[in-house]
């Protein structure tokens, strides 16, 4: 549908924290850039000014910043914001950002609004409010089965708000790369045998403390090979949980195994590199970071909670194991160990088909805007 006077485009402001490294931030900047242009005009707004993701951003999009973590600040700019703008739809990402996209937004303009919910397990101060402020707005996003179970049997938001949608993923740059890319990467990094990479912030949820621990375990029972690599890519989200994770690396004697990349602007081609993508998350939504791997060719351990949507066929495309108990993570990295490297090859091949099939961009994209049609005339009711 082409925009004209009989059918202006929809102005949809796109909310979120900010545009830092993490996959709700990334799915946030992915709907903004997305939104076909001919029915859609989007703003977005971040709360804060982190910026991760700066070449992505379309250079016709614009973007506001909030820039004040007072509350009273915060509340009073994003009114002023809204009230300058006039959209039809406000969706935001991210608890904060949902917390005052529903608090302020219905005010301004009566728009459609709408939360999405990234991530299971929301920290309490937004979980106990979550069914007072889901009446605030017309539909709470999901991408996975796990955050919508949560939201209705603990949150008790309704049913009938909650509605899924997958991620999206972009499959051209997320994709197999050429063998001289994986060899000059693997040589920087000093990579010489079998190699995993754990993409994520360091944090309780991900568990990099029990990938430690079975990591511990292997090399006690001399199933470690030496060359054996384990790269963690991500920003720090707790201190703490990464002051220990150091210290336990230490304490079993895994350094020559286990490096800390920090943030990586160009993990694509740190996927190349590696010939296993790793996640023991203890919970999760719709891991981006499982997207992404197969989508570059590359067999996925997964616990169950991160495989609750069926982004790996177990036997077929990876391994998944037990969330949360430490050897059959143990064992489900041995298991890896011990794939011939062809069999490991052709079950991320496979892997890269099963996503392309099942988490198509064009489907994310039908469902959402599906979505806003559906909720606008609710704007005029």
């Amino acid at each position: 549908m082409i925009a004209d006077d009989a059918h202006p485009r929809v102005k949809v402001v796109v909310l979120v924290d900010s545009l830092a490294q993490g996959g709700a931030e990334r799915q946030a900047l992915e709907v903004a850039r997305r939104l076909p242009t001919d029915q859609f005009e989007t703003v977005l707004c971040t709360l804060r000014d982190d910026l991760a993701y700066q070449h992505l951003l379309p250079s016709g999009l614009r973007r506001f910043v909030i820039g004040s973590k007072n509350p009273f600040a915060i509340a009073r700019r994003l009114r002023a914001f809204l009230a300058e703008e006039k959209p039809e739809i406000v969706h935001s990402f991210l608890e904060p950002s949902n917390f005052w996209n529903r608090l302020v937004a219905p005010g301004v303009g009566r728009p459609i609004v709408i939360s999405s919910v990234r991530c299971r397990l929301m920290r309490l101060r937004f979980a106990v409010v979550e069914k007072l402020l889901a009446r605030r707005c017309h539909a709470v996003v999901v991408n996975s089965v796990g955050v919508e179970r949560e939201l209705v049997h603990w949150q008790r938001v309704p049913a009938r708000k909650v509605r899924l949608i997958g991620n999206f993923v972009d499959f051209e740059r997320f994709r197999p790369l050429s063998d001289d890319v994986r060899q000059r990467v693997r040589s920087s990094l000093g990579l010489a045998g079998p190699t995993f990479l754990m993409p994520g912030r360091i944090t309780i949820m991900k568990h990099q403390l029990g990938l430690v621990a079975a990591l511990g375990r292997l090399k006690r029972r001399g199933q470690l090979p030496p060359g054996a690599r384990f790269l963690l890519a991500g920003r720090v989200s707790q201190g703490w949980t990464s002051r220990l994770f150091r210290h336990l690396v230490r304490r079993h004697g895994l350094q020559e195994h286990v490096h800390y990349l920090g943030p990586v602007a160009g993990i694509e081609e740190i996927y190349a590199a590696a010939d296993w993508v790793i996640l023991p998350s203890l919970w999760e939504g719709l891991p981006n970071a499982a997207l992404e791997g197969h989508a570059c060719e590359r067999p996925l351990l997964l616990s169950h909670a991160a495989n609750l949507d069926g982004i790996m066929a177990h036997g077929e495309t990876g391994f998944e194991f037990r969330t949360g108990a430490i050897e059959p993570l143990a064992q489900a990295i041995a298991r890896a160990l011990g794939t011939p490297t062809e069999d490991a090859q052709a079950m991320g091949r496979a892997g890269r088909a099963r996503v392309l099939q099942r988490f198509a961009n064009q489907k994310v994209m039908n469902d959402l805007i599906a979505l806003y049609h559906e909720l606008l005339p609710l704007r005029m009711g």
